[in-house]
């Protein structure tokens, strides 16, 4: 889950974005399924990421109650959440429980300046993201497996948006990763 406020001419919209992911790492083929909620109003989006090539992906994506599908092709290689994690050093544990580890990890502003821009799409386009500073990321490790089971990076201060018209008050990003080597093959048709 992804929770932005953004406030616009005195007036704060909070906008959660829901991504359900689906991830065939045999294949190297994802399944994603988004919401974002503003002024009441739900939009949500199918899709299909293709990482096959490692020197580009294909994104296959659908706005529900649409028959079209777009696809886009990015001649960006393609940045998976291990290097994203392989950027980051030293994390520390910070706490344990009966069934999770805690780690904190420092994410340098070059590293979040390279996630943004990796993950920015015709959408949401990466220049209107200003990196201010470095910040940190929970890792939630399961004691019996050994997974990763959360990631959670508060941005507020690490990210403002550029743009006279808008300013961003909060953001935070949580991934929650579950269901481990359940997912089976995935096809695009």
């Amino acid at each position: 889950n992804i929770v932005a406020s953004v406030e616009t001419e005195g007036i704060t919209l909070d906008m959660p974005i829901k991504l359900d992911m689906a991830f065939d790492m045999k294949n190297h083929i994802s399944k994603v399924d988004s919401s974002i909620t503003m002024l009441g109003m739900t939009f949500t989006t199918e899709g299909y990421v293709d990482s096959n090539d490692p020197n580009h992906v294909i994104t296959y994506q659908k706005t529900i109650g649409e028959d079209t599908w777009t696809k886009s092709v990015s001649e960006e290689p393609s940045m998976t959440g291990s290097d994203i994690l392989s950027d980051i050093e030293n994390p520390e544990q910070v706490s344990s429980d009966d069934s999770i580890y805690l780690y904190r990890a420092n994410i340098s502003k070059e590293v979040l300046s390279e996630v943004i821009a990796t993950a920015s799409t015709d959408a949401t386009d990466s220049s209107m993201f200003q990196v201010n500073g470095d910040t940190t990321m929970d890792i939630e490790v399961d004691k019996e497996t050994g997974y990763i089971t959360r990631l959670y990076m508060d941005l507020t201060d690490a990210v403002s948006v550029s743009s006279e018209d808008v300013s961003m008050t909060k953001m935070t990003f949580e991934f929650l990763l579950s269901d481990f080597n359940e997912v089976g093959t995935l096809t695009i048709d």
